[in-house]
This record gives C-alpha cells, sequence and structure tokens, in this order.
C-alpha cells in the first residue's frame, strides 16, 4: 500500500496526491523538542534560560538522551545555543538576528499587503493600501497590484 493509497482508521482517505498530516510526532525526542519549542516561543523559557538536561529530563519524565538530541535539534533551527563550557541556554536575539528577521519581514510584508489589496481592494484595507502605496517609490518594481513587475 503507497502512502498516498492510506486510509487512518476511522477517517476519509485524502484527496489523490494529499497525504495527512502526522497528527503526533513519532519519538520522544519529537515530542520533546515540539515541547520545548512552543516552551521557547511562547516566552515560558525566556531569553538567556539556561536548560539543564537533568533538570528538564524530570519535568518531561524522560531519560537524557531524548533531552539531548531535542536540544541539538533546537540548537539547528537557532532557538537554542550549546556552549561547550557554559551548557545550552535558550538564544538571546542579537543584533545580527534581528536585523536579519527586519530584512526578512522588510521583504514579505509589502508582497503580503498588494495580495491582501488586491484581493479585498483598497476599501478593504485602506490603511494598508497607503502604507503600500508609499513603499511604491522606494522600493523598484512596486506598481499597484496588476501592474507587478
Amino acid at each position: 500500500m503507497s502512502s498516498i493509497d492510506y486510509e487512518p482508521p476511522g477517517g476519509t482517505p485524502p484527496p489523490p496526491g494529499l497525504l495527512h498530516p502526522l497528527r503526533q510526532p513519532a519519538s520522544r525526542t519529537d515530542r520533546l523538542r515540539d515541547a520545548l519549542r512552543q516552551a521557547i516561543l511562547d516566552g515560558a523559557l525566556p531569553p538567556g534560560r539556561a536548560l539543564v538536561e537533568r533538570e528538564l529530563a524530570e519535568l518531561y519524565g524522560v531519560w537524557k538522551t531524548p533531552v539531548r538530541e531535542a536540544l541539538k535539534q533546537l540548537q539547528s533551527t537557532g532557538l537554542v545555543e550549546i556552549n561547550a563550557y557554559q551548557g545550552v541556554s535558550v538564544r538571546r536575539p542579537d543584533d545580527k538576528l534581528v536585523r536579519e528577521l527586519y530584512t526578512a519581514r522588510c521583504a514579505v510584508e509589502p508582497d503580503a499587503v498588494w495580495l491582501a489589496a488586491g484581493q479585498r481592494g483598497a476599501v478593504a484595507y485602506p490603511r494598508g493600501w497607503a502604507a503600500a502605496a508609499s513603499i511604491n517609490g522606494t522600493m523598484p518594481g512596486y506598481g499597484s497590484p496588476g501592474e507587478r513587475t
């Protein structure tokens, strides 16, 4: 049976070509990584907070190995920092990260405004339309929706 033919128990099969998303991560490491990621993003684990493997293992009721693996995965996403002498901590945003995030937002948000304005019209989003119009003169390739280059 191919993954496309899969029919979940008690559920309906996915449309052709689409797979059902995983309802729950497959391993303890994945579940722990997701829980820690959410705690970081929610602010329950603030920037700079030390993440001690033993404490996390006790808190989540797992061995230290899944904790260690989850922390390595979070390091690869940039949410935590692992230092050989200081241990693991939640990453503090530095100037470089803030600049990168700001640059990414500046690249994406004008397009989001144009898409929203194009779909709903300037009447529905007058402030967004005005903001996009103010960018029009400073960003090459931005005309009115439909005139985009």
